[in-house]
């Protein structure tokens, strides 16, 4: 009998200590109390998945230059300044992928830093958190990111 009051003792620690980290604030977008960041999660469209398919920019899919337009101009929740993640952020969201409440297991752009003219843009694939770099003019989905 201690041992199941224990179990379910220590189930509700972790739960509680999960809820601090991440935060869901239902307003599409989530906080991420412990990397002091916030991020976009509101919910994929029906067109956006369709502009993925069909390799087009529409809100949050699109090519690299429209993802980097987009979280640049991206107003949410009284919050001007939003930007795409890093290739290491982005690979700790999908580690911690159970927390958002809309994701994909498709490609998500990263920021580069590298000079305008290279071609490519690294991604993290949230199926399997593979990493790689793909033309800047494909399209792929679109997660922003802001320091709290």
């Amino acid at each position: 009998m201690n041992k199941l009051i224990l179990f379910r003792y220590l189930r509700y620690i972790l739960t509680v200590l999960i809820s601090i980290v991440f935060y869901s604030c239902g307003d599409g977008f989530f906080d991420d109390k412990n990397n002091n960041l916030m991020w976009q999660d509101d919910p994929y469209t029906l067109q956006e998945r369709r502009a993925y398919s069909n390799n087009t920019n529409y809100e949050k899919v699109g090519s690299w230059p429209h993802a980097l337009s987009y979280c640049n101009n991206l107003s949410l929740n009284n919050y001007y300044d939003w930007h795409l993640p890093t290739r290491s952020q982005l690979q700790y969201l999908y580690n911690n992928k159970d927390e958002l409440v809309n994701v994909l297991p498709e490609y998500y752009w990263s920021f580069i830093t590298d000079s305008p003219g290279i071609i490519i843009a690294w991604y993290v694939r949230f199926s399997d958190g593979y990493t790689s770099s793909i033309y800047r003019s494909k399209s792929s989905y679109v997660r922003c990111v802001r320091d709290r």
